[in-house]
């Protein structure tokens, strides 16, 4: 529901991701656009009727809308107590909405780009009536005359819509011109629907001769002349970049400077024989301004010149006014680091500026981390202007022709001033890269295979199909989040699998190696990464704690861990938090850079662990099998701190309690042999047992007198910076003071000082942790 009002756009927590900034900016500075109750915009959420209102309501009566008191509006769904009932019966009023004709106006129901148009043309004093739009056909009838009024254009008439499209054909209106009608007469059509025809339409004039603009008032009444006689572009001048630009003021108070939509647009290299008869094709009809003197020779416009200034990835715009060409403005980014991040100023490398906290691109660039590449463009007045993430392409390098680089079956070019030299060198043909692609998909930076969790998957399994000529190719992914999934193939190795053109040996050497992957629209395209940066024969042993893994490797608190239960896969983040196990021959598959593990996959076939904790909390039996002879028995427990069920081996019989086991030895299918029952000796000041998977843990874990207390990390309540966790303790001692009062599944409270939860000797308590790492519940466990 809008009902923030904010003192300027970029107030909007969201602000970053609005694209038409120059609408929104305007909008919100004459009190026509409000924010959500929390601080943001919504550029890219739906547009509704009620939303619809609202704006129309503001744009003609400016802050007198918000006297509009709730009022009947004679529709079902809209109360009096509605949020935007003053509005809605306003703009029905003055014939400029109206309701579905039974009874009902759907205030939530989401508007169409032309449904919005016909709003604003009505606005404007458009009658559909006396404009031939009403039943059939109105949507063409309505398009047409939209273009037509200024109201849109084709292309954002049919482009995406929502919040922030909404608010730019918003903004087209305000310098759109009102019109009238004269005579006419009322005709009912063969389908019922009412009009006028022989209405004669005019502008409105403007009787005192100004107007928003400073300067060549046309002498018709615009809306915001009508509306908002506040509001005035000043005179035309240059943005910072030397781009023509809008100047807004609102009640003599400076808005922004807006640059200009350039009339032709270059972003690649045309200084060729080829790209030279391009730009002359698309300028050579035009004349020049006389300030633009580098542009011309013997007399005439120069193209070859602008053709020159050309680059992949540069940035040249033309601006074209009464025919002639007044600008040409050419303007080139830069790929940077962030070096630092402070409460006040990002700073980058590569000698650019710092972006303030002042700044709306602030807002953006402190979200981002130490080392994160950024691209950037910086003005005359040494301000970044500019600043997006690059987007990266990681695959085989296959192919070198004429200046393209085929990388993962796509063919990119490099970069103005980009260095390339890898790819360059075609004897590195068949090698694995990552690019750094700027916007416009372009090459600014080679690197080696980018090694991280978020780009790569370990094959489990493949399939291959041959079926009446059509392939099906898949292949069973394991994610670094631990989830699996059969996935079908687009390409492999930058080969596309259609048509036969990858081979059944080629799918089945996927199997039991890591790949880099990209998704389109649910198929993969993968490709087998380089075998210097993964070992698919590790063995030997990981302990807990210490960096040296699996003989050679180096571990960090970084290294994602892949661990095959019996319930699917746990995931364990950082060498402090893995359980330590012996790995057999061929049962560890490692992604890494140089010696640094960066993803192990370790199947449970062969794998024994020293810290399986399995916490039975119900005795009951949930289910029988027989597994290869042996009777399994299933039980609700926690296996690591998940939730799940466990198999247990029949032979353990009676013996099954309620407790905590550690040291339990797998099959693979089910546990063979409960491990030792853990009993915490007779203290009431030592006998606690705590089990973390997270990096981070509670801090001065104590039981005094029956009382269980603890400090929390970091802010709130929050323990664990990574996935769901639990804590599962065990107490004894008996408690003789309540501090907390907890009983089953409350929830803690918010102080980050100590805690306590009373607890009598004998139970277990199980914290749980949420997605977020806070500590959301603490489950007591009653074991007498």
């Amino acid at each position: 529901v809008p009902a923030l009002a904010v003192d300027k756009a970029a107030d909007f927590k969201d602000y970053d991701k609005v694209t038409n900034k120059e609408a929104v900016d305007v909008l919100t500075a004459v009190g026509v656009l409000n924010g959500n109750t929390d601080g943001t915009f919504g550029p890219e959420g739906n547009f509704t009727r009620a939303q619809a209102a609202s704006i129309i309501a503001h744009m003609v009566l400016g802050s007198g809308a918000d006297a509009l008191t709730s009022a009947a509006t004679g529709f079902s769904d809209v109360p009096a107590n509605h949020w935007a009932s003053g509005y809605i019966q306003y703009c029905v009023g003055e014939g400029i909405l109206n309701g579905y004709g039974n009874g009902k106006f759907g205030p939530d129901d989401t508007l169409t780009a032309t449904q919005w148009a016909l709003m604003l043309l009505g606005a404007l004093g458009y009658q559909a009536k006396n404009e031939g739009i009403g039943g059939n056909g109105w949507e063409v009838a309505t398009t047409k005359l939209a273009i037509q009024a200024g109201v849109a254009s084709a292309d954002e008439l049919t482009g995406t819509f929502n919040r922030d499209a909404a608010a730019k054909m918003a903004f087209n209106t305000l310098t759109a011109t009102m019109v009238q009608y004269s005579s006419g007469t009322n005709v009912t059509t063969g389908d019922g629907t009412s009009i006028t025809i022989n209405a004669t339409r005019s502008k409105v004039e403007h009787d005192n001769g100004s107007g928003y603009k400073a300067s060549n008032n046309d002498g018709y009444t615009q809306f915001c002349e009508q509306y908002l006689p506040k509001l005035k572009l000043t005179a035309t001048t240059v943005d910072t970049l030397g781009r023509p630009a809008n100047n807004w003021a609102y009640a003599n108070k400076a808005v922004g400077a807006y640059a200009k939509s350039a009339t032709v647009t270059y972003t690649s290299n045309l200084n060729t024989t080829s790209g030279k008869k391009t730009v002359k094709s698309d300028l050579g009809s035009y004349d020049i301004a006389d300030s633009l003197t580098d542009y011309i020779s013997n007399s005439k416009l120069d193209t070859d010149k602008i053709a020159a200034k050309t680059g992949n990835g540069v940035l040249v715009e033309v601006y074209v006014t009464d025919n002639e060409i007044t600008h040409v403005v050419v303007t080139e980014s830069k790929l940077v680091k962030v070096a630092k991040i402070t409460k006040d100023e990002v700073t980058f490398t590569g000698s650019v500026p710092s972006i303030s906290k002042d700044e709306d691109l602030y807002s953006f660039v402190s979200g981002l981390e130490r080392n994160d590449k950024v691209i950037v463009v910086v003005d005359s007045k040494d301000k970044i202007v500019e600043a997006y993430e690059p987007t990266y392409v990681t695959g085989v390098y296959t192919k070198y022709n004429n200046g393209a680089y085929t990388v993962d079956g796509t063919a990119y070019q490099a970069a103005k001033g980009a260095t390339v030299t890898a790819l360059e060198n075609t004897g590195n043909l068949n090698n694995t890269y990552t690019l750094t692609l700027d916007k416009y998909n372009y090459i600014r930076e080679v690197g080696d295979e980018k090694v991280s969790e978020s780009n790569y998957a370990f094959v489990l399994d493949t399939s291959y199909d041959v079926n009446r000529g059509e392939y099906d190719v898949a292949a069973k992914l394991l994610f670094a989040d631990g989830t699996a999934k059969w996935v079908d193939l687009e390409k492999v190795a930058g080969k596309s699998v259609a048509n036969g053109k990858v081979e059944s040996a080629t799918v089945e050497a996927l199997k039991k190696n890591y790949v880099s992957y990209s998704e389109n629209n649910g198929d993969y395209s993968v490709s087998v990464v380089d075998s210097s940066k993964q070992t698919v024969d590790a063995e030997g042993t990981i302990t807990k704690g210490n960096s040296t893994i699996l003989g050679s490797l180096t571990a960090s608190n970084t290294t994602v861990f892949v661990v095959e239960t019996n319930s699917g896969y746990t995931v364990y983040t950082g060498i402090k938090n893995v359980p330590s196990m012996t790995v057999a021959e061929d049962s560890a598959f490692v992604l890494k850079d140089g010696s640094v593990a960066k993803i192990v996959v370790i199947t449970k076939s062969s794998t024994t662990s020293n810290e399986d904790q399995v916490f039975v909390y119900n005795t009951t039996k949930t289910g029988s099998e027989k597994v290869d002879g042996v009777v399994v028995n299933y039980y609700k427990a926690l296996v690591n701190g998940v939730d799940t069920t466990i198999g247990i081996d029949d032979s353990a019989g009676d013996s099954i309690a309620v407790a905590l086991y550690v040291n339990n030895s797998y099959t693979g299918d089910y546990i063979s042999a409960l491990g030792t029952k853990f009993d915490a000796a007779a203290s009431d000041t030592t006998s606690i047992f705590v089990y973390t998977q997270g990096t981070e843990g509670l801090e001065d874990v104590t039981l005094k007198n029956g009382i269980l207390t603890f400090n929390m990390t970091s802010d709130k309540t929050k323990v664990v910076a990574d996935e769901f966790n639990s804590y599962i303790v065990k107490l004894a001692g008996t408690a003789t003071a309540d501090v907390l009062a907890l009983d089953t599944e409350d929830t803690f409270g918010d102080s980050n000082s100590s805690e306590g939860v009373a607890l009598a000797a004998g139970d277990y308590a199980v914290v749980i942790v949420d997605s977020n790492g806070y500590a959301t519940d603490l489950y007591v466990v009653d074991v007498a």
